[in-house]
């Protein structure tokens, strides 16, 4: 059973349970001298009523259990049969109670019959989903001799994902109502409200692979996957994807200062189908009184997003083998990137969704690092030091689109966002106007297009060679142990990421300080003037950099 509160990361500037709890002014009293809440306004919640208000649970059940089966056929060859099958319902249940006040057509309704407002909403929705899983393969194995040991599979696979729902929602209870969901009826007839879903998803595979060792010294692994997913277009459902790796043991189990050296080397295509299923077809429903409506346009041409990559690296252990440690490179190119498509303005006619295969590649590349060192290992006691550090950098090429993203909410932040995707620049990178202080009237400046300080009216956002995505991960970790008694700790941080704070930008300057709510001290105490817009800007945006 999972029990929440009304928490999302789309509140409005009218705040959830934390966005009320953090602009709430904390000299006003939450409850009044008689026992009652002490309301502000429909805008400005007290965030104890809100709590109390709202409940939200979900219960879900769960079964899932899998067969296997296994027969040696002879000495080299097997063959193995895997059945599973996962089954899961959950029921959610949440309602709002009527005497809770928030501004908003979806928290109220107006009764017919005196034009009275009620309020309170209820909300029933049931899931199930039931998975099953078949998989067959074939095992071959043979030491040809000390010098040539081969091991290969062969197999196929099948997948199926079924979903089905129903919700319904009531709105407009008499006052003294508290047990809403339990009485739905209770609300306004004309705001009752069902839905129901199904969708279905198969994916198939054929796959191989094979595993040589040669002279103990060449290991060699080869894979190849064929697979088919009804999520793509007609024309387009099945995608290949071989790899290859390489090792090579230069030198293996010498004493002195190098004591183990391999050659790493990697080459792969894989495949990706995570989006909503019927979403390549044309798909449409019955809405309000039996209106037909288009929710989807067909592409029978959507195919798999794929990203081939390539990697070397090389491990080793020295100085007797208390030093080991690895170093890798890696580089990966993502193309026919499954996006939404971007229409035309100009364009006539009525808009309806439709993904495509974005023109363009995501290049991802970067080298890890990693050594283990024992310090001290004696009989009675040991002591570890281990680290890792990764490098990263990604842009995006070849793309003609300029896509916003990094979407915020709050007062004044309807439509407003902080990032973009477009060509030769980072994934997510931020496109923001560029703050650079107050006036003497207390109004933002920022910059033109020319550098130039001017005000909001005038000026041009710009794209930052700032992202949310660290650049550099590190970790370390120590161990200690005498005798029966060990301790260990460990570390990680990243570095060199920007964090756009929505929650300052939506909450906290002098507007909301003077119109009576809670903000930080640097807000409060600000030139900013009350009616100086909070517009989104690199005013907002933080180092993410930490380490824990």
């Amino acid at each position: 059973k999972d029990q929440t509160t009304l928490i999302s990361n789309d509140a409005g500037y009218i705040g959830n349970i934390i966005g009320s709890a953090l602009y709430w002014n904390p000299t006003s009293p939450i409850y009044n001298s008689d026992g009652s809440y002490n309301v502000v306004s429909n805008t400005f919640l007290n965030p104890v009523q809100l709590l109390n208000s709202y409940k939200d649970y979900t219960n879900t059940s769960k079964l899932f259990g899998s067969v296997g089966a296994t027969w040696k056929i002879n000495n080299n060859f097997s063959y193995k049969l895997l059945v599973g099958i996962e089954n899961s319902t959950s029921t959610r249940k949440s309602q709002l109670l009527p005497t809770m006040d928030i501004q908003g057509d979806q928290f109220q309704a107006t009764d017919p019959k005196d034009n009275s407002v009620k309020r309170g909403t209820a909300f029933i929705s049931t899931q199930n989903k039931f998975n099953r899983t078949f998989e067959h393969t074939l095992n071959y194995n043979k030491e040809f001799n000390e010098n040539f040991v081969f091991d290969a599979l062969g197999g196929y696979s099948y997948y199926e994902y079924n979903y089905d729902g129903f919700g319904s929602s009531a709105k407009g209870f008499n006052a003294d109502q508290v047990n809403l969901i339990d009485n739905m009826e209770g609300g306004l007839s004309r705001e009752y409200r069902t839905s129901s879903a199904r969708n279905k998803v198969e994916l198939q595979s054929y796959f191989a692979r094979f595993n040589a060792t040669i002279f103990k010294k060449l290991l060699l692994t080869g894979t190849v996957r064929v697979d088919g997913s009804s999520k793509f277009g007609t024309n387009n459902k099945y995608g290949t994807f071989p790899s290859l790796g390489v090792g090579y043991k230069v030198i293996e189990a010498k004493e002195g200062l190098v004591n183990d050296f391999k050659l790493r080397g990697s080459y792969g295509i894989t495949g990706n189908q995570e989006f909503s299923p019927n979403s390549a077809i044309s798909a449409g429903q019955f809405g309000l009184n039996g209106t037909p409506v288009t929710v989807n346009n067909a592409n029978p041409d959507l195919k798999w997003e794929t990203t081939t990559s390539y990697g070397v690296g090389v491990d080793f252990e020295l100085l007797n083998n208390r030093l080991t440690g690895s170093f890798d490179y890696y580089n990966k190119n993502t193309s026919d990137l499954i996006f939404p498509n971007q229409p035309d303005g100009s364009q006539p006619g009525t808009y309806f969704p439709r993904l495509l295969n974005a023109k363009g590649n995501l290049i991802n590349k970067g080298y890890e690092v990693s050594l283990n060192y024992k310090v001290i290992a004696s009989e009675d006691f040991t002591w570890d030091i281990s680290g890792n550090a990764s490098f990263n950098s990604n842009k995006f090429t070849n793309f003609a689109g300029f896509v916003q993203t990094g979407g915020l909410n709050g007062q004044g932040l309807s439509g407003a966002y902080a990032q973009v995707i477009t060509n030769d620049k980072p994934l997510y990178s931020y496109n923001l106007y560029e703050w650079r202080g107050y006036d003497a009237n207390g109004m933002s400046i920022y910059a033109d297009a020319a550098g130039n300080d001017t005000g909001l009216g005038t000026a041009a956002k710009k794209i930052l060679d700032k992202q949310p995505l660290p650049k550099v991960n590190v970790g370390f970790s120590t161990s200690f142990g005498y005798k029966n008694f060990d301790a260990s700790a460990s570390f990680y941080g990243a570095f060199g990421h920007y964090i756009y704070n929505n929650t300052t930008n939506a909450y906290f300057f002098k507007g909301a300080f003077l119109g009576g709510r809670n903000t930080t001290e640097e807000a409060a105490t600000s030139p900013q003037a009350q009616g100086d817009p909070n517009s989104p800007s690199t005013k907002y945006l933080e180092k993410g950099d930490f380490l824990r």
